[in-house]
């Protein structure tokens, strides 16, 4: 059997036991010979079972900070009290999503305080269940301006939805309305909090973090330690984004980062420093770099407010 497939399913094995193997499949592996069909047939199959398990969200929920809830899956979700109001932060895979909301549920929280959906990026992991979501609360989504087409398409490639490259991968990521376009600079407000729309490409162009009380959200961009999230072509990722995005993180100098895998984690200055020499050692070339030399980001951070959008209590 193929090395490459035993790796992919035994990070997954370690992903489905509680471990973080699957957000290492970044790199590339060889192959030794082509599977058979029916070696190809049967790894599908197995990957697919442990590609659900490993992507499982587990109880209960956490409040890693103050009001901020967290249900962990192979995502996270999180769901922030805004004083009487609430937001959820994305929504993760449609197979997952209803878990996620009753996993809050079970923490005592209401579903009917939230009054909108931020998502982050359009990667299905994060948004496959946004049009689900939003329908079953009925509540606006709000997404930055580059975003928009991804969603709205439920284009498979650049959601990540299917990933030929990875065998099994393959995910149901239905087209969404985007109720309340945002860029950078404006501001959200829900309930008692405010929050900062800031744009942090890189990942994708789309990636976008909201800054309120020292707090970051920042979904896919960066982890502990300064490790980045999984880039490719496909989906747009830019090294010399990552660079300017991890500019923006420094200047912006937040207490906590929360990213959209694992739990929140205080920042300090060596993770944007980790981050930014990851970034320019795969952009020249050292990490399997070319692959995402794409078009820079549109809309890139501009630093001065544009609009201040209230969104209204649902009840």
């Amino acid at each position: 059997m193929r090395s490459c497939q035993t790796t992919r399913r035994e990070f997954l094995r370690r992903e489905a036991a509680g471990g973080l193997g699957l957000l290492s499949l970044t790199a590339s592996c060889a192959t030794t010979e082509p599977p058979s069909p029916q070696e190809a047939a049967i790894e599908a199959m197995e990957t697919s079972k442990l590609l659900i398990q490993a992507t499982a969200v587990r109880r209960p929920v956490q409040e890693p900070l103050p009001g901020v809830f967290a249900s962990l899956g192979l995502e996270t979700v999180y769901y922030i009290r805004c004083g009487e109001r609430a937001v959820l932060i994305d929504t993760g895979f449609l197979h997952n999503a209803d878990a996620h909301l009753s996993n809050f549920e079970s923490a005592g929280l209401s579903l009917g305080c939230v009054d909108a959906i931020l998502t982050t990026h359009y990667h299905v992991d994060h948004n496959g269940g946004l049009a689900h979501v939003r329908q079953r609360l009925g509540c606006p989504v709000v997404a930055h301006k580059n975003a928009v087409a991804a969603i709205e398409s439920g284009d498979r490639v650049v959601t990540a939805a299917e990933m030929p490259f990875l065998q099994g991968w393959s995910f149901p990521c239905a087209a969404c309305g985007v109720d309340e376009v945002v860029e950078a600079g404006d501001d959200v407000t829900v309930g008692s909090i405010a929050f900062k729309v800031c744009h942090l490409p890189g990942h994708t162009p789309a990636c976008t973090g909201y800054l309120w009380e020292g707090n970051l959200i920042t979904g896919d961009v960066v982890f502990p330690g300064g490790t980045l999230g999984w880039y490719d072509v496909h989906w747009g990722s830019n090294y010399l984004d990552t660079v300017d995005t991890m500019k923006r993180i420094e200047e912006l100098a937040p207490r906590q980062l929360l990213p959209s895998h694992l739990l929140p984690f205080a920042y300090e200055a060596s993770i944007t420093q980790n981050a930014t020499a990851a970034a320019k050692d795969m952009m020249n070339g050292n990490k399997g770099g070319p692959v995402c030399f794409t078009t820079r980001a549109p809309l890139r951070e501009t630093g001065a407010a544009t609009r201040a959008i209230q969104i209204d209590p649902r009840h």
